[in-house]
């Protein structure tokens, strides 16, 4: 007797806590009904596009938002894009590297940009981090940017710039280039799809 009133109980505290639940969404959709689609959002995935680097045997996935663009023929540079107000913006840079010295070095050596009035270097590292994902090692890097305009000197940090090793000479560079939590977070959410081809 006492085994059945527990359970009796426990169900209606749960029958309860479903009620609270279900009348909060009820509440949410009649006074703002962005709030669901928020919902479906966070509950079902855009629809992501597949890029395949034969040549270097490697794959990763970006939302349909964005298009490829080779940079150059013949080149291993690309960028991510994205239309904002009818024109097509850059957003992230994606870089296949030959590694002759080091990561770092490469990398500092790119970081290079002469103009007329300014010139732009890195100087050194600022911090560096290593982590594995689906069997693949990436550094996660950030610089100290230097920029000379005339006598005036400015710093700020570049990066993070993150770094897939594809063998012991070869790399992929991932950079975003508009600098936002949310365009790192997107930046972050492809990296995480980057796998080795078989």
């Amino acid at each position: 007797m006492n085994n059945s009133r527990n359970f009796f109980g426990l169900l209606i505290i749960i029958l309860i806590i479903l009620l609270i639940v279900l009348g909060f969404l009820i509440y949410q959709k009649e006074t703002n009904p962005a709030f669901l689609v928020e919902l479906r959002k966070q509950i079902r995935p855009p629809e992501w596009e597949i890029y395949r680097n034969e040549e270097n045997r490697f794959k990763f996935s970006y939302p349909q938002e964005y298009s490829l663009r080779v940079a150059l023929p013949a080149t291993s540079l690309f960028f991510l894009e994205k239309e904002i107000n009818g024109e097509k913006k850059n957003w992230f840079e994606i870089n296949v590297v030959t590694i002759n010295t080091s990561i770092i070095e490469e990398l500092l050596g790119r970081c290079d940009a002469d103009g007329v009035k300014t010139s732009i270097s890195c100087d050194k590292v600022i911090s560096q981090s290593q982590f594995e994902k689906n069997n693949v090692t990436f550094h996660e890097i950030y610089l100290n940017e230097v920029t000379m305009t005339g006598s005036k000197k400015s710093e700020k940090t570049k990066g993070p710039i993150f770094v897939a090793d594809l063998s012991e000479n070869k790399a992929v560079f991932f950079q975003q280039i508009p600098h936002s939590n949310e365009d790192l977070a997107m930046l972050r959410q492809i990296i995480s799809s980057f796998k080795l081809i078989d």
